[in-house]
């Protein structure tokens, strides 16, 4: 396994950790009424994602060629991150602001690290 791999494995691991970390937050935030029923579930749901792809992509990182495919799933995490932050921005409809604009930014730069790993990782296995 190249250091590049290694590099990318790791990012899909912290990416892993930090969804589990926003399941964790959608839940005790349901529970103690810091967010409301649509903030629960935003932080659910993008962790739930966070979860699953971080974990098929440092699967994935074993082999470059599959690698490169999960540049789709990784950016969809990016993307339902950015949306948290701006529908928190844009509004009251989450519940707290700061937790929320907090963990959607986490996510979306863990996410955007991956990506960058992964393109790195692509123009390696083009070489």
């Amino acid at each position: 396994m190249s250091s590049l791999q290694r590099q990318f494995k790791i990012s899909c691991l912290v990416l892993l950790g930090l969804g589990l970390a926003a399941v964790v937050f959608g839940l005790v935030g349901g529970f103690v009424h810091l967010s409301t029923p649509v903030g629960t579930a935003a932080s659910l749901v993008l962790g739930v994602l966070s979860v699953f792809y971080g974990y098929n992509s440092a699967m994935a990182a074993n082999v470059p060629a599959q690698a490169i495919g999960q540049r789709n799933n990784l950016g969809m995490v990016l993307v339902l991150s950015i949306i948290v932050v701006f529908a928190t921005l844009g509004g009251n409809i989450m519940g707290q602001k700061a937790p929320f604009i907090a963990m959607g930014c986490v996510l979306a730069l863990s996410a955007l690290g991956c990506i960058v790993l992964c393109n790195k990782l692509a123009k390696e296995v083009d070489r």
